[in-house]
């Protein structure tokens, strides 16, 4: 009885919210460190986390892998951060 518009906000919406939520944790953990985007924000004086580990691979192998690690579990975080809304958002609108 609704329109198209409401059809797709209601029923298409919720069900590809979690394809979009994959898609932008995607996004975000691909291009935290891409220097296009960084340089196009801050210009060109700032490293990417990708250049700034390799510099400090060669004079500290262990700062490098203590930002390794940090990165992993900041994305660990956010991942989870982004299963737990998706599964709430989900368990709201089961029918019963």
């Amino acid at each position: 009885g609704g329109s198209h518009w409401q059809a797709f906000v209601r029923i298409i919406v919720p069900n590809i919210m979690s394809g979009i939520f994959v898609s932008s944790l995607l996004s975000f953990s691909i291009l935290f460190g891409e220097f296009v985007l960084i340089n196009i924000l801050v210009g060109g004086r700032y490293e990417t986390l990708q250049m700034y580990l390799y510099a400090k691979l060669s004079s500290s192998g262990h700062v490098a892998s203590a930002i390794t690690v940090t990165y992993f579990v900041l994305m660990a975080i956010i991942t989870g951060l982004v299963v737990k809304f998706t599964r709430r958002s989900f368990a709201r609108k089961e029918v019963p």
